[in-house]
């Protein structure tokens, strides 16, 4: 038993199959995530040490150096490069497209162990360096604004507590970082000729602080049943314990750190002002975890920030600066209504062609059908709703009736020659199964050659070309089976009387009629006069493709001139 077999003398099952596709399809619909772009991770991943206070070039002798050494060894690198930066070390390591950066990374922290023996003691002078993937995932999904008058000097300090950490226990936020502001910051201003009065030197001062701000374990006590854990809290909690420091002694005396320094409980220093409303303020920067949906996560941050508002003193202002989701909310509303435009039309186009309803409602019902099972696809591999999948859908749209077209006039044909609707059904559809699967398998071959390219080119295009190829084998298969099946049970043999009941229906029938006839008229004296004449014909159209190669290498000459052929960037980079 064939496939259009199966759907015409199994028309419970197969209805029952469809049926399940719509429920599985609206299922995933529902679970997608939405955003912009397919997520989309270089193989680049970046090796960052932090060296406080060394200039580039001692980051590079004792840093970089050391770390590049045992990193060039890294399986599968391509490039290797590095940054030597005053306090900081930058190593980044690519590798080619399709590598799996999980596997890179763990031989990478292999590498890093082997190097930190050449490198300065962790923690004491360097931090420990660490390893840094960018994904465009983790690009922000909010900017807020936050200004103050007279609570802008504990502004900071209050955004952390009040909106801050409601934020990040937010599901699907992954950090809410704060930029601009003053940072509360206990500085010690050291008298330096105090200080060397008394014989002691600024190292002395960091030693006794380290040992001092510090809160130990002291063990556990057993009282029955019941074992109490004890520490020693030795953190400074005040700046007035601080100056209680004892550096020493001399002369018989205690110097205390207030008979050298001045304790000082202010801020950190200002090295970035951020500016909102031309007001100094702080600028709160949202983003989300790897996979999630960008606009359901911000949608939950700016009901919550809502709710956090009345908490907050009546002189700040909070502000939404950038909105990342509205944009993908406007550019996905844009492409919808260019699918559904697109549908309308191809159903009205294949109407006005067939002039009858129930064959155009067949194929037009092909159309769901086979844009659903790209929802599951997209679902299933993991991707998102976005700009290239729903563009794909756009494209395909018009390609998913032509199979439906087909096996639809082909049973119409059947039926006017007398046979049985199933008869039809069945023998209309097999006879045009091979010359179906040949042209939906053409134009998958088409996109093929997309699957194949690597890079960023290829995350765009090759999602495109596996959507519209998944497209199209499910508009094969509904076609095969599906549409003969409706066909089947819809379809009967045209009867003339009953068209002319319907005097404008007919009116409009006569007239299309005339000129459809016409039109095959034409093509048929066409194509006669292009078999007399068949030299004439092959001449004209190699005429006509030399002078299309002249005129596209003028106009390429125009536009992008040789001498300047070597500044020439991609339109995509240049975007």
């Amino acid at each position: 038993m064939n496939l259009p077999e199966f759907g015409v003398k199994k028309p419970v099952t197969n209805l029952m199959i469809f049926l399940g596709i719509i429920i599985v399809a609206l299922y995933s619909l529902t679970r997608l995530g939405i955003d912009l772009m397919p997520e989309i991770e270089p193989p680049i991943i970046s090796v960052i040490t932090t060296y406080d206070g060394a200039s580039p070039e001692d980051v590079e002798i004792r840093v970089t150096e050391p770390l590049e050494n045992q990193l060039a060894t890294t399986p599968g690198l391509e490039k290797i490069t590095s940054r030597s930066l005053e306090g900081a070390s930058v190593v980044s390591l690519k590798f080619s497209w399709g590598t799996n950066l999980d596997e890179a990374s763990n031989d990478i922290r292999d590498r890093i162990e082997r190097a930190k023996r050449f490198l300065p003691d962790i923690p004491d002078e360097i931090d420990n360096p660490y390893i840094f993937k960018f994904n465009t995932a983790m690009m922000p999904v909010l900017f807020v604004g936050i200004t103050a008058d007279q609570s802008y000097t504990e502004l900071y300090d209050m955004i952390d507590d009040k909106i801050g950490d409601p934020l990040r226990q937010i599901p699907g936020v992954g950090t809410v970082q704060l930029n601009g502001g003053l940072e509360r910051q206990i500085n010690i201003w050291i008298n330096r000729s105090k200080l060397q009065g008394y014989g002691f030197s600024i190292l002395d001062v960091e030693d006794v602080l380290d040992r001092e701000n510090v809160t130990l374990p002291a063990g556990h006590i057993k009282s029955g049943f019941t074992d109490y854990l004890l520490r020693i809290p030795g953190e400074f909690a005040t700046p007035e314990e601080i100056n209680l420091v004892i550096l020493g002694k001399r002369n018989g005396n205690l110097v205390y750190l207030k008979d050298v320094a001045k304790i000082e409980d202010s801020f950190k220093e200002v090295t970035r002002i951020a500016r909102v409303d031309r007001k100094q303020g702080i600028v709160m920067m949202v983003q989300k975890q790897i996979g999630t949906n960008t606009v359901k996560v911000a949608g939950l941050v700016k009901d919550k920030l809502e709710q956090l508002k009345k908490s907050l003193p009546n002189d700040v202002k909070v502000v939404v600066m950038m909105d990342s989701s509205q944009d993908i909310i406007d550019s996905l509303n844009s492409l919808k209504s260019t699918v559904w435009t697109g549908g309308i039309l191809v159903i009205l186009v294949v109407w006005f062609f067939l002039r009858q309803f129930l064959p155009s409602l067949i194929i037009a019902m092909t159309i769901p059908f086979s844009l659903l099972v790209a929802f599951i696809y997209l679902f299933f591999s993991g991707n998102t709703i976005n700009i290239i999948s729903l563009s794909s859908l756009t494209i395909a749209i018009g390609m998913v009736v032509d199979n439906a077209i087909v096996v639809v006039d082909n049973v119409h044909r059947h039926l006017e020659r007398g046979k049985r609707p199933k008869e039809a059904a069945i023998f209309g559809t097999s006879e045009m199964f091979l010359s179906i699967a040949a042209s939906t398998l053409t134009t998958v071959v088409v996109f093929m050659p997309m699957l194949f390219i690597t890079g960023v080119t290829g995350i765009m295009f090759g999602g495109l070309a596996v959507i519209i190829t998944v497209t199209l084998i499910a508009s094969l298969f509904t076609a095969s089976t599906f549409t003969p099946m409706l066909c089947s049970k819809w379809m009967r043999a045209e009867n003339k009387e009953n068209r002319g009941r319907n005097k404008l229906f007919s009116g409009f029938y006569n007239f299309s009629e005339r000129i459809f006839n016409n039109l095959e008229n034409f093509y048929a004296n066409l194509l006669a006069r292009c078999l007399r004449h068949k030299k004439m014909v092959i001449f004209g159209f190699l005429g006509v493709f030399i002078f299309s190669l002249f005129l596209v290498k003028f106009v390429g000459n125009e536009f992008f001139p040789e001498e300047d052929s070597g500044d020439i960037r991609s339109p995509l980079l240049c975007l």
